[in-house]
């Protein structure tokens, strides 16, 4: 097989084609992981969630109460926690209940993940975090 020599204006060609061979890969790559484990499905996140822990108990859902799904690796999930430690009036003296994740959650899962209950039904949730202005606005419109 013949040996190409490539003019010094090649290069260029040769540059834009290994980027464009770089973005269809990572296309690709971010096609699979949605066919694999697609973000949108609710079923697929709640069942992860629901299988992180043990369920409220009986004593527990006749009350209401915040659980919060966090994990030790999540940064903003730190963050949330040292936020309600130093502003508990947020939470209005409802209870917390802290529940850390599996590390090998698949990365779809979003944390922090805040539920409020009222009798053992979600009757709100927030997923992800925010700052702690947008927190409370969340909380009066939805929670209190």
């Amino acid at each position: 097989m013949p040996r190409h020599d490539y003019a010094a204006g090649d290069s260029s060609i040769r540059l834009r084609f290994t980027r464009e061979l770089l973005v269809a890969c990572a296309a690709g790559l971010v096609l699979a992981s949605m066919i694999s484990r697609p973000e949108g499905d609710q079923k697929f996140r709640d069942s992860q969630i629901a299988n992180a822990s043990e369920p409220i108990s009986g004593e527990e859902q006749k009350q209401c109460a915040f659980v919060i799904y966090t994990a030790d690796w999540c940064e903003p999930c730190q963050r949330l926690k040292r936020a309600l430690d130093k502003n508990p009036h947020l939470l209005r003296g409802v209870p917390v209940e802290w529940r850390d994740v599996d590390p090998h959650w698949p990365p779809n899962v979003v944390v922090p993940d805040i539920r409020y209950l009222e009798d053992g039904v979600v009757k709100a949730r927030k997923i992800g975090y925010t700052d702690l202005e947008s927190l409370a606005e969340w909380l009066d419109a939805n929670v209190f």
